[in-house]
């Protein structure tokens, strides 16, 4: 069975705050059009043992969509075989972050604000139109330093979900960087274990 979990669900709230007054935690998710972020993503399979790909999320623009303006998504994976480009369509408000799928999609509230350690909420959505609800469970669970290779982050918010599908369990633990966003991510599949590490980025 190909277990897919989308991976822009794997990369949630890089999403910037709209007007002035910014909830609890936005600074850690900042964005603007045109923003660019670039990943190694290294993951390990049996017995091929470690491979590299690298990934690589932009903004392309901003876009209306029933009245509302949304930042257009789209994340290309190289080097990771069956990934095709993603495009999703986001938008932040003071309640939290909301997310469309598609043009066509109706929206969901992603990420409540405000967020602070200890927060756990769940997050149910259909994926890519499939019948069935997937339910992510998510925990903010600490502020950490993150350190791998030349690159250093303090003060990043550990955030970590769970999400079962027909038997199968996904682990996914992201950090983000005041300022800068997702910097770190370990995702372990059923077969797979996934590390990606945040390598230039333009905001």
């Amino acid at each position: 069975m190909r277990y897919h979990i989308s991976l822009l669900v794997l990369f949630p709230f890089l999403i910037t705050a709209q007007g002035c007054a910014q909830p609890e935690g936005s600074e850690y998710f900042p964005m603007s059009d045109d923003s660019r972020w670039e990943y190694t993503l290294e993951y390990m399979t049996r017995p091929a043992g470690v491979q590299q790909a690298s990934t690589v999320r932009r903004v392309d623009g901003q876009h209306r969509i029933d009245g509302e303006s949304y930042y257009k998504f789209v994340t290309v994976v190289s080097g990771f075989p069956g990934t095709d480009p993603e495009i999703r369509y986001y938008r932040k408000t003071n309640e939290g972050i909301f997310v469309r799928w598609s043009e066509e999609s109706d929206e969901y509230l992603e990420t409540p604000f405000p967020l602070t350690v200890g927060n756990e909420w769940t997050v149910g959505f259909s994926e890519g139109g499939e019948e069935g609800t997937l339910q992510l469970k998510y925990k903010l669970e600490a502020i950490e330093t993150v350190v791998f290779a030349e690159h250093s982050y303090e003060d990043c918010l550990k955030i970590s979900f769970v999400v079962e599908k027909e038997g199968h369990r996904v682990e996914v633990t992201s950090f983000y960087a005041r300022g800068v966003g997702l910097v770190r991510q370990v995702t372990k599949l059923p077969r797979i274990t996934m590390e990606l590490r945040l390598e230039q980025y333009e905001i």
